[in-house]
């Protein structure tokens, strides 16, 4: 009983989410570590915010690992949510979707985000690149969304960068975009051995990014 309350709250947060449009542009860097163990693959995701309405949330979906990988829970996931210095507002995560397929989270601000913000999220998603470690291939996928519902279609983001970093266990990686959208660079070497590969895309159009990595 008390869990399908908890999961009528949650579609709840979803549709009053899914209905409220802040208007606002954000440039945002995913950064995925891919480790030589499944434990060492961490995620960290940094977003700026530059409001033109009072944004008092956004929503967030973790990168998971693809089927027929075992399900990821929301308990399987610890958040590290750190934002930038000199700023007023709390910041707090409640989930509003825990299916095997799909976690999406709303980040809260209290108050209302009204000037530029630079906010963080870390965290470990163990076995999210299994694949790459035990068939020597993966894919990673990233989709930008239209969570407004605009027609034409656009997106809050201006700038989307796409970093990897693979351990040095792996020193012949390479990583490939698929499609012809955006740039990438790399390898790069880090000073620690990890090579390194960045990905830019100005005024992405909201749809799925694909990139391949290979051992």
């Amino acid at each position: 009983m008390v869990e399908r309350q908890r999961d009528r709250d949650r579609r709840t947060l979803l549709r009053m989410a899914e209905r409220h449009h802040p208007d606002y542009t954000s440039d945002v860097e995913l950064v995925y570590e891919i480790g030589s163990r499944p434990g060492e693959d961490r995620v960290r995701e940094l977003r700026t915010i530059m409001p033109k309405t009072p944004v008092p949330f956004v929503v967030l979906r973790p990168s998971i690992p693809d089927p027929p990988a075992d399900p990821v829970s929301f308990e399987d996931v610890e958040f590290d949510i750190r934002k930038e210095r000199g700023h007023e507002c709390s910041i707090q995560h409640i989930v509003v979707e825990d299916a095997p397929a799909s976690l999406r989270y709303l980040i809260c601000f209290s108050p209302s985000i009204t000037r530029r913000f630079s906010w963080s999220i870390q965290y470990v998603m163990p076995r999210l690149w299994d694949p790459f470690r035990l068939e020597g291939e993966d894919r990673m996928t990233w989709t930008v969304m239209n969570w407004d519902g605009f027609t034409p279609p656009r997106s809050h983001i201006t700038n989307l960068r796409v970093s990897f970093i693979v351990s040095q266990s792996f020193p012949g990686c390479l990583v490939e975009r698929v499609g012809s959208l955006g740039n990438l660079t790399g390898p790069m070497q880090l000073d620690d051995g990890r090579r390194y590969f960045q990905w830019d895309c100005e005024n992405p159009d909201p749809v799925r990014y694909e990139w391949r990595v290979i051992r």
